[in-house]
């Protein structure tokens, strides 16, 4: 019975992701393209990537999160703590809350953001210098 209900859970990620996928991460795609057609926009994903708030930095946070859920169902399938009233009951006593595993986020180091905001950086200087081109040569052909 405890087994299925990490099987349970799995099959239910794998039916929700594509709900997710279609409704929160293709539109926010959309959303970040459109956003890369003006120098704030560039700017915006670019800082968000570089200090990981960005989408992948979220996913990452997510995929950590359901690792740590699995931990949690092999810890209590270890332990059978379905089998036992201790854990949903202050009458059998206290389980032994030590060894249970603990949740531990470690963001992804600086050269991967780096790395994944290194093209939204590149388009960034890309961007100022034909900005910059264009206004020199109106400032150069007008009369001041």
């Amino acid at each position: 019975m405890p087994g299925s209900m990490s099987d349970t859970a799995d099959r239910t990620w794998l039916i929700r992701k594509p709900t997710l996928e279609d409704i929160y991460i293709k539109p926010a795609n959309v959303e970040r393209a459109w956003l890369k057609l003006s120098p704030v926009g560039l700017y915006d994903t670019a800082t968000q990537t570089w200090a990981g708030t960005d989408l992948l930095g979220a996913r990452d946070f997510f995929d950590t999160v359901r690792r740590y859920r699995q931990q949690i169902v092999d810890y209590l399938l270890d332990k059978d703590a379905f089998g036992s009233r201790e854990w949903f009951s202050a009458d059998k006593g206290a389980p032994d809350w030590r060894n249970f595993p603990q949740f531990s986020f470690q963001r992804v180091d600086v050269a991967t953001n780096a790395k994944r905001a290194l093209p939204d950086v590149g388009a960034l200087l890309m961007l100022n210098v034909i900005i910059f081109t264009l206004i020199f040569l109106i400032f150069i052909k007008s009369e001041v």
